[in-house]
């Protein structure tokens, strides 16, 4: 994947994040998963969130950064697509929580989140050839 733009997409969910590097192609490589309790039930959440992409990249990338992240949550979202409001399955992520401007100060890189179920309504859309419209 060197020379290549990536993203690394996550799913956040309420047992398990699943982790996976896409390339241009919509490859995946490096899939991963961590159990989201050991991650996220702590007093920071989205800081130590921030650590843990460092160190997945720091193991399937190297010294390089993706080229922005993705992020998927069974929560409430802000019309924004920059803030998670609710997510009450998952401890330690509280309400208004400005995940995006966070991780994006923490890694330097374009962060977008989404509701997961989203994030899959858009691949299947991308996947199937579907049109992005309603007619």
């Amino acid at each position: 994947m060197d020379g290549d733009k990536i993203i690394l997409g996550m799913d956040i969910g309420g047992t398990n994040m699943r982790f996976g590097l896409i390339d241009k192609d919509c490859r995946l490589s490096a899939f991963t998963i961590k159990k989201t309790r050991l991650i996220l039930d702590c007093s920071d959440p989205v800081l130590t969130l921030a650590g843990c992409v460092k160190d997945y990249c720091r193991e399937h990338l190297g010294s390089r950064l993706p080229d922005a992240v993705a992020l998927g949550f069974p929560s409430a979202i802000d019309r924004s697509r920059r803030i998670v409001c609710s997510t009450p399955n998952i401890k330690g992520l509280g309400d208004n929580l400005p995940v995006a401007d966070i991780m994006e100060r923490e890694l330097g890189v374009p962060t977008y989140i989404n509701r997961d179920v989203n994030f899959l309504l858009f691949y299947d859309t991308y996947f199937h050839g579907l049109p992005s419209h309603a007619t």
